[in-house]
Protein backbone atom coordinates (compact mmCIF):
# COMPACT_ATOMS: atom_id res chain seq x y z
CA UNK A 1 0.00 0.00 0.00
CA UNK A 2 1.49 3.40 -0.97
CA UNK A 3 1.75 6.61 1.67
CA UNK A 4 -1.32 8.20 0.17
CA UNK A 5 -3.67 5.02 0.94
CA UNK A 6 -2.28 4.54 4.05
CA UNK A 7 -3.22 8.13 5.40
CA UNK A 8 -6.82 7.69 3.95
CA UNK A 9 -7.18 4.97 6.07
CA UNK A 10 -9.46 5.59 9.27
CA UNK A 11 -7.25 6.30 13.05
CA UNK A 12 -9.55 4.44 15.06
CA UNK A 13 -12.89 1.95 14.41
CA UNK A 14 -16.04 2.54 16.25
CA UNK A 15 -17.97 -0.68 17.44
CA UNK A 16 -21.28 -0.31 17.97
CA UNK A 17 -23.17 -2.07 20.76
CA UNK A 18 -26.83 -2.65 21.49
CA UNK A 19 -28.24 -2.76 25.05
CA UNK A 20 -30.14 -5.63 26.81
CA UNK A 21 -32.33 -2.94 28.37
CA UNK A 22 -34.20 -1.49 25.55
CA UNK A 23 -37.06 -3.45 24.44
CA UNK A 24 -37.14 -4.56 21.02
CA UNK A 25 -39.83 -1.94 19.11
CA UNK A 26 -39.08 0.43 22.44
CA UNK A 27 -38.22 4.06 20.75
CA UNK A 28 -34.92 5.41 21.76
CA UNK A 29 -32.58 8.23 21.39
CA UNK A 30 -29.56 7.33 19.09
CA UNK A 31 -26.90 9.45 17.13
CA UNK A 32 -26.87 8.58 13.40
CA UNK A 33 -23.49 7.67 12.78
CA UNK A 34 -23.60 6.80 9.17
CA UNK A 35 -26.10 7.57 6.12
CA UNK A 36 -26.25 6.21 2.43
CA UNK A 37 -28.17 9.64 1.23
CA UNK A 38 -27.62 12.82 3.50
CA UNK A 39 -30.50 14.77 2.60
CA UNK A 40 -33.00 12.25 4.23
CA UNK A 41 -30.40 11.04 7.35
CA UNK A 42 -28.24 13.53 8.63
CA UNK A 43 -24.71 11.94 10.24
CA UNK A 44 -24.32 13.20 14.12
CA UNK A 45 -28.16 14.31 14.43
CA UNK A 46 -30.11 12.57 17.64
CA UNK A 47 -33.22 11.20 16.15
CA UNK A 48 -35.95 8.93 17.85
CA UNK A 49 -35.46 5.43 16.37
CA UNK A 50 -37.44 1.98 17.20
CA UNK A 51 -35.17 -0.93 16.70
CA UNK A 52 -36.37 -4.11 15.68
CA UNK A 53 -34.09 -6.90 14.67
CA UNK A 54 -30.95 -5.40 12.86
CA UNK A 55 -32.82 -2.40 11.49
CA UNK A 56 -33.86 1.16 13.29
CA UNK A 57 -37.32 2.70 12.40
CA UNK A 58 -36.90 6.39 11.88
CA UNK A 59 -38.68 9.70 10.80
CA UNK A 60 -36.95 10.98 8.29
CA UNK A 61 -35.54 14.19 6.94
CA UNK A 62 -38.69 14.23 4.71
CA UNK A 63 -41.15 13.52 7.70
CA UNK A 64 -41.66 9.78 6.44
CA UNK A 65 -40.44 6.78 7.93
CA UNK A 66 -37.69 5.14 6.94
CA UNK A 67 -35.82 1.89 7.52
CA UNK A 68 -32.23 1.91 8.29
CA UNK A 69 -29.54 -0.81 9.02
CA UNK A 70 -29.20 0.07 13.11
CA UNK A 71 -25.33 0.19 12.86
CA UNK A 72 -26.31 3.40 11.50
CA UNK A 73 -26.82 4.89 14.83
CA UNK A 74 -25.68 5.18 17.79
CA UNK A 75 -28.26 3.98 21.13
CA UNK A 76 -27.72 6.90 23.88
CA UNK A 77 -28.15 6.75 27.48
CA UNK A 78 -29.45 9.83 29.13
CA UNK A 79 -30.29 11.20 32.33
CA UNK A 80 -34.29 11.22 32.93
CA UNK A 81 -34.25 14.78 32.74
CA UNK A 82 -32.69 14.83 29.40
CA UNK A 83 -34.62 12.15 27.89
CA UNK A 84 -37.98 13.88 29.31
CA UNK A 85 -36.74 17.39 27.47
CA UNK A 86 -36.07 15.50 24.57
CA UNK A 87 -39.12 13.79 24.07
CA UNK A 88 -41.31 16.57 24.98
CA UNK A 89 -39.37 18.59 22.24
CA UNK A 90 -40.04 15.89 19.43
CA UNK A 91 -43.68 16.42 20.52
CA UNK A 92 -43.92 19.43 19.93
CA UNK A 93 -42.53 19.58 16.46
CA UNK A 94 -44.07 16.38 15.06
Amino acid sequence: MNKVAEDLLPMRETKVSFSADSKEGEEIFAVCLETDDAELLVPFKIYRVALRGEYARVIDERGEVAVYPKNFFLPLQLPTETANALSSAYAHVG
